[in-house]
């Protein structure tokens, strides 16, 4: 049996660790799937030009909801029901009232790793404060990228990220450095929108 769901499209689904499925549209917002049926727990107000959307859905260690969206980092408490938007550039080093997000990751530290068009950003929610990084023509050891649309922690806690068009990147988290991987060590394409880990450690 279907069940319809507010508006046409669906941009991203998460199941969260209680069983509950998510949904991301441009239309209705965040939606819940409850009784068998979507409903709208969240809707943007979209009556502009250039419309808010949630592109991807991930949850922290307490159960709360993660939302990269078009419009900048937003956070939905599962208990108050309240969407609170987490400003990552305090000192207005790039105007990000638009930071279109590409992808967030919830470190098992807590911390939030946001890959965005203009580069990465770590937030710490339990102080406000954000790290950001991006290309520097100056230093080899920087972001090789700055679009970036994938992070992943594999087993032994490494960070990877993938780019678009920058190939994939390793972050030392505690040296503060990248190393770059891309055609020119044998990828295909200079694009990674997935990256995987087996059973052995080996990525793909």
């Amino acid at each position: 049996k279907t069940h319809s769901i507010t508006g046409k499209n669906i941009l991203d689904v998460y199941v969260d660790k209680k069983g509950k499925v998510w949904a991301a549209t441009p239309e209705g917002g965040l939606c819940i799937l409850e009784n068998g049926k979507f409903k709208s727990v969240y809707f943007y107000n979209n009556n502009s030009i250039d419309p808010v959307q949630i592109v991807q859905i991930t949850e922290d260690g307490q159960g709360n909801l993660w939302l990269a969206t078009t419009d900048g980092l937003d956070s939905y408490n599962i208990h108050t029901d309240i969407v609170t938007n987490h400003f990552l550039d305090k000192e207005n080093k790039l105007i990000d009232k638009r930071l279109n997000i590409r992808y967030v990751y919830v470190r098992h530290t807590g911390e939030i790793y946001v890959g965005t068009s203009l580069g990465m950003y770590i937030y710490h929610p339990d102080n406000g404060e954000a790290e950001f990084f991006h290309h520097d023509t100056n230093d080899s050891t920087s972001l090789s990228h700055n679009v970036v649309i994938k992070i992943f922690e594999d087993s032994k806690n490494r960070i990877w990220l993938g780019t678009l068009g920058g190939g994939l990147i390793n972050f030392n988290d505690q040296q503060k450095t990248f190393k770059n991987y891309d055609m020119r060590h044998g990828f295909p394409d200079n694009s990674i929108k997935s990256i995987e880990e087996d059973s052995e450690g080996n990525l793909w």
